[in-house]
């Protein structure tokens, strides 16, 4: 089922919260296996894609168990799990 909300209308957007992005899962994982834990503004930045779309991706990745947050100040820092299988 797609949700698609007013702003989304309005810029034309879709998000399909059924179909996660395995792209943009990959990419953070990577980014945080190669500089450590990060905030989700850095990733964005890093990866080129929207905060939404990071968001989206540690959302996905939290509740996973493949990475954590942890509130630093007024920002939220996200580590990667390492796991004997990693």
């Amino acid at each position: 089922m797609l949700v698609t909300t007013p702003m989304e209308a309005a810029l034309n957007i879709v998000i399909d919260p059924s179909t996660p992005s395995i792209l943009t899962d990959d990419m953070l994982i990577a980014s945080l296996k190669k500089r450590g834990p990060l905030t989700i503004e850095a990733l964005a930045s890093e990866s080129g894609m929207s905060w939404a779309q990071m968001f989206s991706a540690v959302d996905r990745l939290s509740r996973a168990g493949t990475v954590s947050l942890r509130r630093i100040g007024s920002a939220y820092q996200v580590a990667y799990y390492q796991t004997a299988q990693s």
